[in-house]
């Protein structure tokens, strides 16, 4: 036995004035999956900038350390400027600490 199909037009959304033939269904899916694919695509697409958006603004609302600079003037001519940093680093620790 084999199955066969009777008709060769397929009833969309049943109705009765309504019909599409075999291969035109197939085109149809085909379509309408490329349609929805491309949907999605675009709505990640919008989905990564308006992340990338929030980032910035949430960025920019947070304060960190990286929002504030030190500038010490009047410091005396120093041979080891890495010794300098280090006596520095550590009296302003004790400072804040």
């Amino acid at each position: 036995m084999q199955a066969t199909c009777k008709s060769d037009l397929i009833n969309v959304f049943f109705l009765d004035s309504l019909y599409l033939e075999k291969g035109t269904v197939a085109l149809v899916v085909v379509l309408l999956d490329l349609g929805i694919a491309f949907i999605m695509y675009t709505s990640f697409l919008y989905l990564r900038a308006m992340q990338n958006i929030t980032a910035v603004e949430v960025n920019d609302q947070d304060v960190t350390a990286s929002d504030f600079a030190v500038q010490i003037k009047n410091v005396p001519e120093h041979m080891n400027l890495k010794d300098l940093k280090c006596q520095l680093w550590t009296y302003i620790e004790g400072v804040l600490a």
